[in-house]
């Protein structure tokens, strides 16, 4: 199945051609794990599902987590001042979302909502205080 800009499909869902997957985890490092437990814990109001000590685990849908990190000499990464990474959330409630979020003045904003260009998705973005974006999208394919 292409999932191409132009298709307007959904990506499938389910099955794996190959052994099971329970879940996935997405982990981002930090120096300092308050500011971040905060921001998923409380600005989100996710879930925080596990904590042992040096990470913290946040309930993202009914098998996604994202872990928070704190860095540390036997940690796989190290924050950077610039992430390439972006964490993407899927919702059909993204102008709930919208709001909620732009309520908070504690929340950057890095795109406010809009009808994506070439995908067939309306998004907005925001930085968590590590500096990681976080996407919010609904499909409109």
């Amino acid at each position: 199945m292409s999932l191409s800009p132009e298709s307007g499909a959904r990506p499938p869902h389910g099955r794996v051609s190959g052994p099971s997957i329970d879940g996935h985890v997405v982990f981002f490092y930090y120096d300092d794990l308050a500011a971040p437990t905060a921001f998923y814990g409380g600005d989100l109001g996710l879930e925080q599902t596990r904590d042992i000590g040096w990470v913290r685990f946040f309930r993202i849908g009914a098998t996604g987590e994202v872990a928070i990190v704190k860095a540390g000499p036997d940690s796989y990464f190290a924050p950077q001042s610039n992430n390439a990474v972006m964490l993407s959330i899927v919702t059909d409630e993204l102008d709930a979302w919208y709001r909620r979020l732009k309520a908070n003045n504690g929340i950057r904003f890095l795109l406010d909502l809009q009808v994506h260009r070439k995908a067939p998705i309306r998004n907005f973005l925001i930085s968590d205080p590590g500096g990681y974006a976080i996407e919010f999208y609904q499909w409109t394919g």
